[in-house]
C-alpha cells in the first residue's frame, strides 16, 4: 500500500490489500530471501500444489486463483499490473481451469499410498467459502448464503462482474467510508461471488464464557452492541472499530447482553447485504448453515432484521457437499433437490420487522459516533 496505494489493489487485483495477501509475503522474501527470489521459483498456493502432488500437474481452480492477487476477478485475466509490481512471470504461476474441468488421473503411487484404483480423476474445485455456497445452493440473484462459523461470510452470486468498492450506503454521514467488497470468481464461468466476512461465532463464544449463565431477559430498553470485539471488517473493514456496549443499567441480564449481540450481529448482516445491493439485486432468501443454525431465536431475528426469509438447513459440511457437487457435475442436481426438503423456512413478520428497523437506526447511529471515537477524531464527552 505505501508503495502503490489503495486504490492499485483494488483496480487490478479486485481486492484490498492485508498483511494476509500473498502479495505481501512475496515483498517480504524478495528482500529477507533474495537469492531465492532470483531463482524465480514456482509460486504456488494449496490447490495448485496438491494437484501437482497428485496427478504431477500445477493447475489451479478459477475461484482459487481469483482469491489470490494474481488473477482479477471480474475478468478473469491475469492481473499483468500487479504481476509487475512483484516481478512475476506467466511461467511462475500455475495455469488454471475451471471448476469441474478433470485436471488428470492420479499417479500409481498416490493411488497406492491411498488405497485407491487406479484411473481415480482429479477435477478442479474451489476454494471453501465458494465450494460452501455452491452446496448451499447459493444461486445469482436469488439465493445467498450465510455461512455461520467462527467469522460469518455472507457469500452473494451475481450474473454481472461486480465493482469491489464504493460508498457505504448504510452509514448515514457526510462523508461515509468507503467499502471494499471481497470478489471472487463463481463456480461457473458466468458467475462471481461476493465474500463478505465479519464478526461471528467467536464473539458469541466470548459473551457466554464472560457473562452469567443464561437469565430470563429483562423489560429495560434494548442494549446495542456493536460486536466488533476483533476489529470491523466487511463491509468498510474499520479495523480501529471496538465491541461496544451501549445502554447498560442494572436492570440489564446477562441474557440482555447476549441478545443485544445477537442483534448486532443480525444488524452486521444487514450493513453487508445492504453494500452488496449496490452491485447486485437483492436476493429472494438468505440460506444459513453453521452452528447458528442450531437456534430458533437467531434466524428470526435475521429475517426480521434483513427483510427476508431465511432458510436453515441441516446440511453440517457445506464445503465438502459442493466440493462433491462440483466434481459429480450434472449428475449432483438431484442430490441439492433432496437436501431442500431439509429446510427450515423462517419468515420476517411486520411487527418483527418494525422492531428491527427501529433499533438498526439506532445501531447505526452508535457505529457512526463510535467509528469517529475509535479514530481519534472526537473526545468523549465530558460532564461539565
Amino acid at each position: 500500500v505505501e508503495e502503490h496505494g489503495e486504490s492499485f489493489w483494488r483496480e487490478h487485483a479486485g481486492q484490498r490489500l492485508t498483511p494476509y495477501s500473498s502479495a505481501c509475503k512475496i515483498r517480504r522474501l524478495q528482500r529477507t530471501e533474495p537469492a531465492l527470489m532470483a531463482s524465480r521459483p514456482h509460486i504456488a498456493y494449496v490447490p495448485d500444489f496438491l494437484a501437482r502432488r497428485l496427478t504431477g500437474r500445477w493447475i489451479n481452480d478459477v475461484p482459487s486463483a481469483s482469491w489470490s492477487p494474481f488473477v482479477l476477478p471480474t475478468t478473469r485475466a491475469l492481473a499483468r499490473p500487479v504481476m509487475g509490481v512483484l516481478g512475476v512471470s506467466d511461467e511462475q504461476l500455475s495455469p488454471t481451469l475451471d471448476s469441474g474441468q478433470p485436471i488428470g488421473e492420479l499417479r500409481p503411487d498416490v493411488c497406492c499410498d491411498l488405497g485407491l484404483a487406479e484411473g481415480v480423476l482429479l477435477v478442479a474445485g474451489a476454494f471453501d467459502q465458494t465450494a460452501a455456497a455452491h452446496g448451499a445452493g447459493a444461486t445469482a440473484c436469488g439465493t445467498s448464503v450465510l455461512s455461520c462459523g467462527t467469522a460469518w461470510v455472507l457469500y452473494a452470486v451475481t450474473d454481472s462482474p461486480p465493482s469491489a468498492h464504493g460508498p457505504v450506503p448504510s452509514v448515514k454521514r457526510p462523508d461515509p467510508p468507503p467499502f471494499d467488497l471481497c470478489v471472487c470468481c463463481h463456480v461457473s464461468p458466468n458467475e462471481w461471488g461476493l465474500v463478505l466476512p465479519y464478526t461471528g461465532g467467536s464473539a458469541y463464544d466470548w459473551v457466554t464464557r464472560t457473562t452469567a449463565p443464561a437469565s430470563a431477559p429483562s423489560d429495560a430498553s434494548p442494549l446495542v452492541f456493536v460486536p466488533h470485539l476483533y476489529g470491523g471488517l466487511s463491509p468498510d473493514w474499520q479495523e480501529q472499530s471496538k465491541g461496544s456496549l451501549l445502554g447498560l443499567t442494572l436492570s440489564h441480564t446477562a441474557e440482555d447482553i447476549r441478545l443485544a449481540l445477537m442483534r448486532g450481529m443480525a444488524f452486521e448482516t444487514r450493513r453487508n447485504i445492504e453494500a452488496a445491493g449496490a452491485q447486485m439485486s437483492r436476493p429472494s432468501a438468505l440460506r444459513m448453515v453453521g452452528g447458528a443454525t442450531h437456534s430458533d431465536i437467531w434466524p428470526q431475528m435475521i429475517a426480521d432484521a434483513v427483510g427476508l426469509p431465511v432458510e436453515v438447513t441441516a446440511l453440517t459440511e457445506a464445503a465438502c457437499y459442493g466440493a462433491a457437487r462440483i466434481a459429480a457435475g450434472p449428475a449432483a442436481d438431484e442430490w441439492q433437490a433432496e437436501s431442500d426438503g431439509a429446510i427450515r423456512a423462517f419468515v420476517p413478520s411486520a411487527a418483527g420487522m418494525e422492531t428491527m428497523d427501529r433499533l438498526y437506526r439506532d445501531y447505526l447511529a452508535a457505529y457512526a459516533w463510535l467509528t469517529r471515537y475509535y479514530r481519534g477524531e472526537h473526545a468523549p464527552p465530558t460532564e461539565d
